[in-house]
């Protein structure tokens, strides 16, 4: 391997720790309020969710050792957010779209993706998330013009410092005290791995907050 590639192994390893701590941790509360009747629905569905998120985080780091992208399938991106807004409930409020077309990937790192973004607007005291989308056409021949969909989730939260923004998705950078920057990178790169990208989002100057977009291939 290429020192380059240990340096990435080395970085994914951390940032599925990372993640897989968040995920085991949701699991076992989940677990736990499961055994009360009233809430048992609710909490294995969430046991369900987050499982399938840590076992596309583990393939997805295993497939980087195979030198192999994740097996991407159509699905629908709002069933995504749904479910990482699910971890926020009561802590976060939600404009969403009805509907949002179908598009290529892998629908638990798309969720994983999400609940970064989420856990970091909330973490910097923001209480109210907006999402849209905006998606092209689909055109005779998607290899020249591959039809995709970009989503846009805005908090009304500080925004993000100035000083952050050339750097925000770099693995050591945090703009929250005692964060490990991970989050960002990670989601960034998993998204990567489906064949999209994630970015800050454009910015209003008469709106505060922090503003991101995330673009994904949509199904033909």
């Amino acid at each position: 391997m290429t020192e380059a590639g240990r340096l990435l192994a080395g970085t994914l390893t951390a940032s599925l720790a990372h993640d897989l701590r968040n995920v085991l941790a949701v699991i076992r509360t989940a677990a736990f309020l499961a055994t009360q009747p009233e809430r048992t629905p609710r909490e294995l569905e969430k046991i369900t969710r987050n499982a399938d998120r840590g076992l596309a985080l583990i393939e997805l780091v295993l497939g980087m050792v195979r030198g192999e992208r994740p097996e991407r399938a159509p699905f629908e991106p709002l069933r995504a957010l749904r479910d990482a807004a699910e971890e926020y409930r009561g802590m976060l409020e939600f404009e969403l779209p009805a509907m949002i077309p179908e598009v290529l990937g892998v629908a638990p790192l798309l969720t994983s993706a999400f609940v970064v973004l989420l856990d970091n607007a909330h973490g910097a005291g923001a209480r109210r998330i907006r999402v849209h989308y905006a998606a092209t056409d689909t055109f005779s021949d998607p290899a020249e013009t591959p039809p995709s969909l970009t989503l846009f989730l805005a908090d009304d939260g500080p925004g993000i410092p100035p000083e952050m923004t050339e750097c925000i998705f770099d693995a050591d950078a945090s703009a929250r005290a005692g964060g490990t920057g991970l989050g960002l990178w990670f989601a960034r790169y998993a998204l990567e791995q489906m064949g999209g990208a994630l970015a800050l989002g454009p910015t209003s100057e008469n709106r505060a907050g922090a503003s991101f977009q995330i673009t994904l291939p949509r199904t033909i």
